[in-house]
């Protein structure tokens, strides 16, 4: 995906095995190369950690987000100064 001329990395989700498969969360612009682990519900909301590439405002560190929703959702999108890309 792009937007305003930059990549933006998106999550594309299946809930039944691989069957079929929909567009799940997207970044803000300039995020790409991202890592995702799901983390241990209670609930039995699939929820993920997400961690990227940060090209966009303050390139060269890593922007985290929280995805709920088997990963349809994210936000909370923050910059990591601790950690670099």
């Amino acid at each position: 995906l792009v937007k305003a001329g930059f990549g933006v990395h998106s999550l594309i989700v299946s809930d039944d095995g691989g069957k079929t498969w929909v567009l799940g969360g997207i970044g803000p612009p300039g995020t790409r190369e991202s890592e995702i682990v799901q983390i241990p519900s209670t609930t039995g909301d699939a929820a993920f950690y997400l961690n990227g590439r940060n090209m966009g405002p303050t390139p060269g560190h890593r922007m985290t987000a929280a995805c709920s929703h088997g990963g349809e959702v994210c936000g909370n999108y923050t910059i990591d100064l601790m950690m670099t890309s």
